[in-house]
């Protein structure tokens, strides 16, 4: 089956590609068609695409793949003029749109589906769409690349490194703790290793640029000489991991978009094989909750505590990476998420 797709990449080698529907290539007689998307007997839509645009052109289902909650919060009207202003410079929106949510809101309704990445960003999107999917990220490549290594060892038991990974702009997440962060790691010798972007743009992942060096002089000034910045590759990603006690994953939950994230980053933590101490949010929470993972930061003003309790409990750390692993061969192997996508499919094509 061959199915249109407008996203961040021709060649889907972009990871909001590569970690959602490329998996698709990997069924025998599929096939994604990104230059003549309007072909496919499906078209998909990432937040990468004119939505109103193709929705419009497409004789074909539509559907929308959101794995982010931007219908989560309102925005101001400034705040969302201007991002509806630079998404249109970029060619994903229209001036007439005035505002991005009203796109986001017609798009929603207007499409024969929507794939969103969390339980809870379903319930979000459910009073504008009657059909809703959900599918998680794909981290396989995490996997496979971990047997081609042979799983590096981890040398944990005499590790002080905390790992983290991620895009450069989500490196804001680190701001709300990083005072208690701060203190843990000068306090206790210990190192920051994050596997991002040196560098990324300011305002709508296009304009501007922010050097992630500067964010980590601003908001770690005793520990600046303890964190580390590695350029992202999966390579480093997993080096880095292996040699890391536990990982990171803060979330400022006063930031509404970021608080409906889906659990797709804490499953890539347990899919390295690493404990993992993580914000309080929705989706976090229901993971640890089935996961039995001893992780959860309940408060903002819980990291110092955590970071202490968690760095000094080896034991813990290895319950929780030995449940983490368990939970995953249970609800989030490659066939699992290839039998998600079919069902998907197969339902909007046939219907």
């Amino acid at each position: 089956m061959e199915i249109g797709y407008i996203g961040y990449s021709k060649d889907l080698s972009h990871p909001a590609d590569r970690r959602r529907i490329a998996i698709w290539n990997s069924i025998p007689g599929n096939r994604i068609n990104t230059e003549s998307p309007l072909e496919g007997e499906m078209l998909l839509l990432s937040n990468a695409a004119n939505l109103g645009f193709w929705i419009k052109k497409s004789h074909k289902p539509v559907v929308l793949d959101l794995v982010d909650a931007y219908l989560a919060s309102t925005p101001n009207f400034f705040v969302d003029f201007l991002r509806n202003l630079l998404r249109t410079f970029s060619g994903t929106s229209n001036f007439k749109w005035l505002t991005y949510t009203r796109h986001l809101k017609y798009a929603c309704t207007n499409s024969d589906a929507i794939i969103v990445a969390s339980d809870e960003q379903r319930n979000l999107l459910a009073k504008y769409n009657s059909k809703i999917f959900v599918i998680q990220d794909d981290h396989s490549e995490i996997d496979v690349n971990l047997q081609v290594n042979g799983d590096l060892p981890h040398a944990r038991v005499d590790s002080k490194w905390i790992y983290w990974d991620g895009f450069g702009f989500t490196l804001k997440h680190f701001e709300h703790i990083s005072k208690q962060l701060d203190l843990f790691l000068s306090k206790n010798d210990w190192q920051l290793k994050l596997i991002t972007n040196v560098d990324f743009p300011r305002w709508g992942n296009r304009f501007g640029k922010v050097r992630s060096e500067d964010l980590i002089s601003k908001w770690f000034p005793t520990s600046r000489n303890r964190v580390q910045i590695i350029p992202w590759s999966v390579e480093n990603v997993l080096q880095y991991s292996s040699l890391a006690s536990f990982s990171i994953v803060p979330i400022d939950v006063d930031d509404l978009f970021a608080k409906y994230k889906s659990e797709n980053k804490l499953l890539a933590m347990i899919h390295l094989n690493l404990p993992v101490l993580f914000s309080n949010t929705p989706a976090y929470s229901r993971i640890a909750r089935d996961a039995s993972l001893s992780g959860l930061v309940e408060k903002p003003t819980d990291w110092l505590f955590s970071l202490e309790e968690f760095s000094t409990n080896i034991h813990r750390r290895q319950n929780d990476e030995s449940n983490g692993r368990i939970y995953i061969n249970n609800n989030h192997t490659l066939e699992i998420l290839i039998r998600k996508w079919q069902i998907m499919i197969s339902e909007i094509v046939e219907s």
